[in-house]
């Protein structure tokens, strides 16, 4: 019988790590980070539920630790995200309301603590481009 638990259990794993698989590679998703992250819990908590179906053995090898955290980017490397972030809801101004999370704190240049204000803004009314600022130079 707990033969039959074990395959059950490996199959039920790999389907749920297939689920994951797809999802992370489907483009066609109109949200896909939060699709992959469902699957991820989905997949997780199937290797939870197993685990707790088959308890150690007293001679079992403790579990490997988990790998600790990766390292907070340096600071240029930090820098040229935050460009990265920026520049984009520059030349995507429509995709800056969806930047509601975005705060003063999340960049490590203070010059780049300003961009939440750009969203706050782009809310009251859209922002124009640079040659509707100043007609009588740009001609």
């Amino acid at each position: 019988m707990r033969i039959i638990e074990a395959e059950h259990a490996r199959r039920r794993l790999r389907k749920a790590a297939q689920r994951l698989t797809h999802t992370a590679r489907d483009t066609s998703l109109p949200h896909p980070v939060p699709s992959t992250l469902a699957e991820t819990d989905a997949l997780a908590g199937a290797g939870d539920s197993i685990a707790a179906a088959f308890p150690p053995h007293s001679g079992s090898l403790p579990r490997t630790p988990v790998p600790p955290q990766e390292p907070l980017p340096d600071g240029e490397e930090a820098a040229q995200e935050e460009r990265l972030l920026l520049a984009t809801a520059t030349a995507r101004p429509a995709e800056i309301e969806q930047m509601r999370w975005l705060t003063g704190e999340d960049f490590t240049l203070p010059l780049h603590a300003g961009a939440p204000a750009l969203t706050r803004r782009s809310r009251d009314r859209p922002l124009a481009s640079p040659a509707a600022r100043c007609p009588e130079r740009c001609q």
